[in-house]
């Protein structure tokens, strides 16, 4: 299950991170989030990684039916995913046959996977939403918990969509730049229940493109180099009996988002012939 995971996130860099010759691909291949991940082989993160980079990389070339079988899979995580789906709504604007297109697929994607539930399992919806109910939170999704409930998480969740739309707010109706579209999905581990490191998995795409820019080549490297810094200074606790890192280790993965925020306030804007070719 580990290399399948690994299989996936060298999928979704490919899609996404800029590819495997990228300088920002190593250090976040060899990042706390994905190190996490795989220690405890979160399939469902990974693949709703992969979802959301397929979305990302079919939108501007105009692949509807890819963008919306991404978005499918993608919602296997929905916090991880509302972001980047109203980005690509808002992206899309005039486009009604490609969203058409897209919201075909998705559900062409979805439907059976929730008719089979329902064949192996009639009672497995409200199972879902017990369990869900019991999730533990960590980070800004508890605070959100503490302060509201339910609707707290509702408000949270809303603020990261509103956070995205501001950022793709001169897009509309226009391809999404790989930049952004990086940085939007990162944006989500802002609402995920954040149980540990490895929700900063979804940054990770958005970190290795700054390896891209000559003067922040560096970046991923020293973002990465510090968070490995930081569970160093855990072991000394856990050597003298704890039981493993504090809960707060899980606020690494917001760590991952903020070094990636030049992404969201200088991105490149896409030339009209690179549009063009995009639409082919």
């Amino acid at each position: 299950m580990t290399l399948f995971c690994l299989g996936l996130f060298l999928v979704s860099m490919h899609l996404l991170g800029g590819g495997w010759r990228n300088p920002g691909f190593l250090p976040a291949l060899l990042s706390v989030p994905l190190f996490a991940d795989l220690l405890t082989a979160h399939a469902t993160s990974q693949f709703g990684l992969m979802g959301l980079c397929l979305s990302a990389w079919a939108h501007p070339r105009r692949r509807w039916v890819l963008m919306g079988v991404g978005m499918a899979i993608a919602l296997i995580r929905p916090p991880n995913a509302l972001p980047l789906l109203a980005v690509l709504i808002y992206s899309s604007w005039g486009e009604w046959r490609g969203l058409i297109k897209a919201a075909i697929a998705g559900v062409g994607v979805i439907l059976p996977f929730v008719a089979l539930g329902f064949w192996l399992d009639p009672t497995w919806l409200p199972e879902y939403s017990s369990n869900v109910g019991h999730t533990d939170y960590a980070g800004l999704p508890l605070v959100a918990i503490h302060l509201g409930g339910t609707w707290g998480l509702v408000l949270l969740q809303l603020a990261t969509v509103v956070v995205a739309l501001y950022l793709a707010r001169g897009r509309r109706g226009q391809p999404l730049e790989p930049d952004l579209a990086a940085y939007v999905i990162a944006i989500g581990v802002v609402s995920s229940k954040l149980a540990g490191p490895y929700s900063g998995i979804f940054a990770l795409p958005a970190l290795a493109r700054l390896g891209l820019r000559p003067k922040l080549a560096w970046t991923p490297w020293m973002a990465s180099g510090a968070a490995w810094l930081l569970e160093l200074t855990f072991f000394p606790g856990m050597l003298n009996g704890d039981l493993g890192p504090p809960v707060w280790e899980s606020v690494i993965a917001y760590w991952f988002v903020f070094a990636a925020w030049p992404l969201a306030v200088s991105y490149p804007r896409t030339a009209p012939l690179e549009i063009a070719r995009a639409r082919v």
